[in-house]
Order: structure tokens, then sequence, then C-alpha cells
């Protein structure tokens, strides 16, 4: 158990440690940058692209240390950001774009219910019922007025 205890890492010791694992912006598009290079010759179904993952990452990392980037990164296109990471870089001609940034698609807004105004007593009416009858049981619910008329203990 002293040995457990003398191996076993400081928190501020396994922060450093987790730290040191995340790569630098550089380190992590470099692999987009080689997907790039026509030398390789990587076929476009394993380019980094399509690895949400790795995209997710990528902006992540480019928003922690080059903010200024994503104004110039309309829809999130990582190409822009590797463009400027490595300027002098080769290029393949041969790839499609990038993939659109998925759409976010909002549901339209329900109606807001009608209010319980003129409709909600002709309603009443309808069933048989007049507007004091459609309103008394709502008092019993509620426990009712202090009237020991309306009590069933009698």
């Amino acid at each position: 158990e002293a040995k457990k205890k003398a191996e076993e890492l400081t928190l501020q010791e396994k922060v450093d440690k987790l730290h040191a694992a995340i790569p630098t912006l550089e380190e992590h598009l470099k692999k987009w940058e080689e997907a790039d290079d026509p030398d390789n010759d990587i076929d476009d179904e394993y380019h980094p692209r399509h690895d949400p993952v790795y995209r997710f990452r990528a902006l992540r990392l480019i928003a922690q240390t080059k903010l200024p980037w994503f104004a110039d990164m309309h829809k999130c296109e990582l190409d822009t950001a590797v463009d400027k990471c490595f300027p002098n870089r080769k290029k393949r001609s041969d790839r499609p774009p990038d993939p659109p940034a998925r759409a976010v698609v909002k549901k339209p807004a329900k109606a807001p219910a009608p209010a319980p105004d003129d409709d909600g007593a002709k309603a009443s009416k309808k069933r048989g019922r007049d507007d004091g009858a459609a309103a008394e049981p709502s008092k019993r619910r509620r426990g009712g007025d202090d009237d020991p008329s309306d009590s069933p203990r009698s």
C-alpha cells in the first residue's frame, strides 16, 4: 500500500498529464494537411473532413487559440484554418468542397391556446351549465370559502 500511495499522482500532476495530451492546433491540423497532399494519395472517404469528432476538436482548438480566424471561416470551413496554419501546403484539386455544416431545423412554434373568455362561457352553456356552475367546482377543489354550508360534514 505504501508503494501505491507513492506511485499515485497528485491532482496537479494528473492535470498536467492531461493537459500535455491535448495536441496543439498545428499538430491537430497536420492530419488534414497530410490528407490533402496529392503525394500521399489518400482517398476522399478517409479524409478527416468526414470525421465529425475531428472537426469538432479542430473547431474547439481554433476557438481556444486563434479566435479571429472564425471571422474568415464561413460555415465552419476548416480548409480556411488549414490554409492559414500551413500557407504553402500542397492541395488536391480533385476533392469536393467541405460538406456543409448541418443546418439546425427549427420546428414551428405551437399556436397559443385560446384564452378562456366568451368562448369558454359559450361552451359551458352548450353542455347545459351556466357560468356559476362552471366556476363552482374549482372552489371545491381549492377548499372553497369558509362557508359551513358548503362543507360535506354537517
